[in-house]
């Protein structure tokens, strides 16, 4: 009986060791990351494309995404299952919510540059045209988004959140044009 507390304790501490060298290890990971993406985004001139603040907070979130995946993998090696159930559940929404950010900020930059690249063509009926092309571009990696954020939550219900939205969305978008085509005439 003692040989078997023993035995159950070394495999509880080596278990914790393990887990606190997997977040050092996420963290220096963390850090490279930080780094190589400051050096890559300077490389490229981005924060003169974009606002630094802005640059700052994607290298962060990524930066963060990474340190939540190794805490999660560190939380799996303690074996703990009332602490691993809840915190799992939360920590898989984060990197969502992240994810789900980055998605609608590119869908953001490819609707402006799509928009341009319209209104630079001047074709008939082009100032139309580039309202429809941004703001369906802006509905699909909207919706796209709110999927994956909407990642733990089962299929119908967040099927049913996603069409309530593109509904609302649409509506919005529909009634603010069609205002301010009202207001012109």
């Amino acid at each position: 009986m003692v040989d078997m507390i023993n035995l159950s304790s070394n495999g509880i501490l080596l278990n914790a060791f393990l887990a606190i060298g997997i977040l050092v290890l996420g963290i220096i990971l963390g850090n490279v990351i930080s780094h190589i993406l400051k050096y890559l985004f300077n490389k490229i001139d981005l924060d003169k494309k974009m606002r630094p603040s802005f640059v700052g907070l994607i290298i962060t979130l990524i930066q963060w995404c990474v340190y939540i995946v190794f805490f999660n993998m560190a939380l799996t090696e303690l074996q703990i299952p009332l602490i691993m159930q809840g915190v799992t559940r939360f920590l898989l929404v984060i990197p969502a919510m992240v994810f789900a950010l980055i998605t609608l900020s590119a869908g953001f930059v490819i609707a402006i540059y799509l928009r341009s690249i319209v209104e630079d063509a001047e074709i008939t009926g082009w100032q139309m045209f580039s309202k429809y092309i941004y703001y369906f571009v802006l509905l699909v990696s909207g919706i796209y988004s709110l999927k994956v954020a909407l990642v733990s939550l089962n299929d119908s219900t967040s099927d049913i959140i996603v069409i309530g939205m593109v509904l609302i969305l649409t509506i919005g978008i529909l009634y603010y044009n069609i205002k301010k085509e009202l207001q012109k005439h």
